[in-house]
């Protein structure tokens, strides 16, 4: 019996289920990793003889690298039966105190891939850092004055967190994050 792509992807939206049972302790909010999605998704494309490949490409905006991650579902069949993809974005920073290139690029194409599956799975984000100024509220701001400026210096030059993740729960200018990353040491 040939499988409807579209048909099967709907239906593993409607069973999965992929609860955010890591804890990001800086920022305070619990979250999901890539491969947690991965964990709960394996045993579904089985069922429904589907698959999904992920794909990386880094492109450059403007003076910027990003990893463009690109994850495409289908059906396993003789013939062409359709495939549909999701993208993903990540910044590639170009220097965080404590990793090495590749584990940059590595942070960033996890990231990436997690966001795009997120997106094709329709897996609810809405306690995602990104997603918790309900109503229009503004994120706070991210100054030296703040009482976690030092945390996340700190923790910028450990390498434990990047101007990314900050961002995801503050406001962080331009100027704040120059002088953040030269309080770390970067």
């Amino acid at each position: 019996m040939k499988q409807n792509t579209k048909k099967a992807l709907a239906q593993i939206q409607r069973e999965l289920s992929v609860p955010k049972n890591k804890r990001n302790e800086f920022g305070g909010f619990n979250y999901r990793s890539a491969e947690d999605i991965l964990k709960a998704l394996k045993p579904l494309l089985e069922a429904h003889n589907a698959y999904i490949l992920m794909t990386d490409e880094i492109v450059a905006v403007g003076d910027s690298l990003f990893v463009k991650a690109v994850v495409s579902f289908g059906i396993l069949t003789d013939d062409d039966s359709g495939v549909i993809c999701a993208h993903g974005w990540a910044k590639h920073l170009s220097a965080l105190k404590g990793m090495t290139d590749p584990q940059m690029t590595g942070s960033a194409s996890s990231y990436a891939r997690k966001y795009a599956m997120a997106g094709l799975l329709m897996l609810d984000d809405n306690k995602d850092p990104d997603t918790l100024n309900k109503q229009g509220a503004e994120k706070p701001e991210m100054t030296p004055k703040d009482r976690l400026w030092s945390a996340a210096v700190k923790r910028v030059a450990e390498g434990k967190s990047s101007i990314e993740s900050i961002r995801k729960s503050y406001l962080l200018s331009d100027v704040n994050e120059r002088l953040l990353l030269k309080e770390a040491g970067l």
